[in-house]
């Protein structure tokens, strides 16, 4: 199922004026090689770190690189959650972080996206 086609299902959200790619990693390696290759043909990267946003410097440096937008989405509250898992290395980098929305936080972060790239 496509994303969009997701998104509508779950959230009934309408399709931006604007094309979107998804991509699920898993890797640290993969996940920063694949921040890397969207350098020149992506606006913005929304990203779900998972338990990498408090141990890769790898993808800290990646995002680094990446001249876009960037949000991290975190299902969960990370800050309500062990206190090891309250640092990211990614909201080093973002612009704007959601966390503890549950899957909801996705739709949040594509409109975050969407009005960061607009201004």
């Amino acid at each position: 199922m496509r994303l969009w086609q997701t998104l509508k299902r779950w959230f009934g959200l309408k399709r931006p004026n604007t094309a979107i790619r998804w991509k699920h990693v898993s890797r640290t390696m993969k996940a920063s090689w694949s921040i890397g290759s969207k350098r020149e043909t992506s606006s913005a990267i929304i990203i779900n770190p998972g338990a990498y946003s408090h141990t890769s410097v790898a993808i800290l440096d990646a995002l680094n690189i990446f001249e876009g937008v960037v949000v991290e989405v975190h299902i969960s509250n990370i800050y309500a959650r062990e206190e090891f898992r309250h640092h990211s290395y990614v909201t080093q980098r973002a612009n704007a972080a959601i966390v503890g929305q549950g899957v909801q936080g996705y739709v949040q972060a594509v409109k975050e996206a969407a009005a960061l790239f607009a201004s």
